[in-house]
């Protein structure tokens, strides 16, 4: 009998324990959601061209230097097929950074393998950029690669303008466009202090 009363006892701490950590998990499943809403914090207008939508987001729209300014792209196929496949680089983002005293320039470079993404509508296919570094320019214009500033982002006012482009097609076919879909975003601003 006192086996039988052990034996409940561990079911009874067993069940608690899983009525708990379900709990939990739920508690946690709930916040991913506004986790995630949050973290589109600055947007920009979401941009249509053809049946492709592109929405660019920050983490935030004011950084300290030293911060790790993240943009967020979107690409929806809002179009009538189940699913479309696209070719792009290493991916189909692409993003314009100035900053307002024209001292730095953001070049931005990937890799050109070619990559293939099936959308589906009402899915985005959703991509975080972070690598951003400041170099100078000097008085006639040009780059200075050699001279990258000291922080990816110098304190100051920047804007970010993010787009697609992409082909619609996959390996083996001619693509459907004749020449690639490129979806241009809107202007997105932030701030770095120092």
């Amino acid at each position: 009998m006192e086996g039988m009363h052990a034996l409940m006892r561990r079911r009874s701490k067993g069940l608690v324990m899983a009525v708990f950590l379900l709990m939990m998990a739920m508690l946690l499943a709930s916040c991913g959601g506004e986790l995630q809403a949050m973290n589109k914090k600055t947007s920009a207008e979401p941009v249509q061209a053809s049946d492709f939508v592109h929405r660019l987001y920050l983490e935030r729209d004011d950084y300290r230097e030293g911060d790790q300014v993240t943009f967020i792209s979107e690409l929806e196929y809002v179009g009538d097929r189940e699913s479309v496949t696209i070719n792009h680089a290493m991916t189909p983002f692409y993003y314009a950074i100035r900053d307002s005293s024209g001292t730095y320039s953001f070049p931005y470079m990937m890799d050109q393998p070619l990559i293939y993404t099936t959308l589906y509508p009402g899915k985005p296919h959703v991509e975080k950029y972070s690598n951003g570094w400041a170099y100078l320019i000097n008085d006639s214009n040009e780059i200075l690669i050699e001279n990258p500033a000291d922080v990816p982002f110098p304190a100051g006012n920047y804007t970010v303008v993010g787009s697609a482009e992409f082909n619609v097609g996959r390996f083996g076919e001619n693509n459907e466009n004749e020449e690639p879909v490129e979806v241009v975003g809107k202007e997105v601003g932030f701030t770095v202090a120092p």
